[in-house]
């Protein structure tokens, strides 16, 4: 039997690029008039929720055949994950006061500081992400046979959250990895500065093609390497 090689993490992160590229488009064009926060507050809702699930999912399904080969590798892991959800709990509880202030200088003054803090969750992303492709994947693939890769990517697939794709096409480029996170971090420090959304921001969110409405799950199945 030939075995497809699983891709154990790159669903998952692909999912969090996209719930990660909406919430920066609307943070970037938030205005300070009220109206603007349920939406940012709906987009931050769903990164949450993948990075939530995200982390309880690999630390039951992966992590456990991780310390079987790189124990302290999957202790940083676990870390990494902690500190992305402190970080995000520190985001939302501004989201949260932005629903009770009342005047629009306060409020942009808010918005100004959670371009700061996403901008800080974002790098801390991009790390973990990075060290989830080029470090725990080899370690895995290399350690078990493909059945039990198999198995875990369906553990994985059975416990993630879908966001849908497709839907807007202000978007990010889904298969954007490093080039993502550098475009917008750079928006969001303009953004945290007061500066308009720069040209190059722009471009990047909209010139992404409508591809396949199918939602992102997060995770292959393993048996024939579709998403």
């Amino acid at each position: 039997m030939i075995w497809i090689t699983p891709d154990l993490y790159g669903p998952g992160q692909r999912a969090l690029r996209i719930a990660l590229a909406r919430f920066v488009d609307r943070l970037e064009t938030a205005s300070a008039e009220a109206e603007s926060v349920p939406a940012l507050a709906c987009a931050w809702t769903t990164v949450i929720e993948l990075v939530e699930a995200q982390g309880s999912s690999e630390a039951a399904c992966l992590h456990p055949m991780l310390r079987l080969r790189a124990p302290a590798f999957a202790e940083r892991l676990d870390r990494q994950h902690g500190r992305l959800e402190r970080s995000a709990g520190a985001i939302s509880r501004v989201l949260a006061s932005l629903r009770d202030i009342e005047t629009d200088a306060a409020r942009q003054k808010a918005i100004r500081e959670t371009c700061r803090l996403a901008a800080t969750f974002l790098a801390d992303c991009e790390q973990h992400q990075r060290e989830e492709r080029q470090g725990a994947l080899p370690v895995l693939l290399d350690a078990f046979p493909p059945p039990a890769l198999h198995a875990a990517a369906r553990a994985l697939a059975a416990t993630a959250p879908s966001i849908e794709d497709g839907q807007d096409h202000q978007r990010a480029d889904p298969s954007a990895g490093s080039n993502f996170f550098a475009h917008a971090r750079r928006s969001l420090e303009r953004a945290a500065r007061g500066a308009r959304p720069s040209v190059e921001h722009r471009a990047h969110v909209t010139r992404a093609p409508r591809r396949d409405r199918r939602p992102v799950t997060g995770v292959t199945d393993g048996r024939d390497g579709t998403k």
